[in-house]
């Protein structure tokens, strides 16, 4: 993990933790702290998918995976989510198959001196 991968998620985790906070206080009649409790949560999560996915995407051939996996997951997340009334879940659940699915793809597809195909 290079450093300037962990200083860019720290930046944008920030922005993204302030942005979430401010615009679920704005629509929201929830307490601070609840809302507070909640943007550090999702903050937390970004930074966390952030730094997981650029220190994986290092290569056009995990490029290629990841772009080709992650979609479909995420549509069948949306169907199924669709289907059985909890959307979220199923997009949530779309992005976290794709991922370990693109995870799985490339770690068999190494070669005996472990590069990727």
């Amino acid at each position: 993990m290079t450093k300037q991968i962990v200083s860019r998620a720290i930046l944008y985790t920030f922005i993204f933790g302030a942005l979430f906070f401010f615009l679920n206080r704005m629509g929201s009649h929830e307490t601070v702290m609840h809302t507070l409790l909640l943007s550090i949560v999702a903050a937390a999560a970004f930074g966390i998918c952030y730094i997981a996915m650029f220190s994986a995407l290092t290569s056009p051939a995990r490029k290629i995976k990841f772009g080709i996996v992650l979609p479909i997951t995420v549509i069948l997340g949306i169907v199924i989510g669709q289907l059985t009334g909890h959307m979220k879940i199923g997009v949530g659940a779309g992005v976290i198959c794709g991922i370990v699915i693109a995870f799985l793809w490339d770690l068999l597809s190494k070669d005996r001196n472990g590069e990727s195909e």
